[in-house]
């Protein structure tokens, strides 16, 4: 998800393991047999890494994973700090409820089982070139996600409520908005666009959700 948030496209991945002495080889063997498949599913293999027993007294299965990515061949690497004032503010997909009713296609919780939007990127890359000016994906909720753009870049994010695509597990809820501004686990797209250029964000099913103003510091 961190490579679509700039438009990249992922190359290969390096996985280091420490197993729990109760990892039996059976069972080692299948956890590694599930990360290729899956890192073989997003196109991007695993190419190398390390695999060593925890310490005795570690009980828990410690994980660490390195993406390489390129960036993307003719925009270029897009950062959370380009966003212009007057730029009209986009997300992708629903937010909010990821850890209660919220799943996926397969039925999986959407936090385990969500898919990086590196292709969507990749696209809007394509169509919108110089006009996608910031970009970063959704993982601490939205508020706190669009505050980090915003700082970034040096200018202020208006956000329309009314507007935010909130997720069906939670639509209809009283909290339904707060939800969907700070649950997090979302990993959909946060990105800003030249205003002339919205209706490209739009073909792309991606919803308006604000603006871009100036927020640098004296600024009226």
């Amino acid at each position: 998800s961190d490579i679509a948030a700039c438009a990249g496209e992922p190359v290969c991945a390096l996985v280091t393991a420490a197993l729990p002495e109760h990892y039996s080889d059976t069972t080692a063997s299948a956890l590694f047999d599930a990360v290729h498949a899956a890192a073989e599913t997003l196109g991007c293999p695993v190419v190398g890494g390390d695999i060593a027993k925890a310490p005795p007294d570690t009980g828990a299965l410690h994980l660490s994973v390195t993406v390489i990515g390129r960036a993307h061949a003719s925009r270029g690497a897009v950062l959370r700090s380009g966003a212009q004032v007057g730029d009209v503010v986009f997300v992708s997909g629903a937010l909010g409820g990821s850890f209660d009713g919220r799943t996926t296609d397969g039925g999986v919780p959407h936090h385990l089982g969500f898919k990086p939007r590196v292709e969507l990127a990749s696209v809007l890359a394509d169509t919108l070139a110089g006009d996608l000016h910031a970009m970063m994906d959704i993982s601490d909720g939205l508020g706190v996600d669009a505050a980090r753009l915003a700082t970034a870049s040096g200018v202020a994010i208006d956000i329309d409520a009314a507007a935010l695509p909130v997720a069906d597990a939670i639509a209809g809820a009283p909290e339904a908005i707060d939800r969907a501004v700070s649950d997090g686990e979302d990993y959909e797209l946060l990105f800003t666009v030249a205003q002339a250029a919205e209706h490209v964000a739009q073909r792309e099913s991606c919803t308006r959700i604000g603006r871009v103003l100036n927020g640098a510091p004296g600024a009226d």
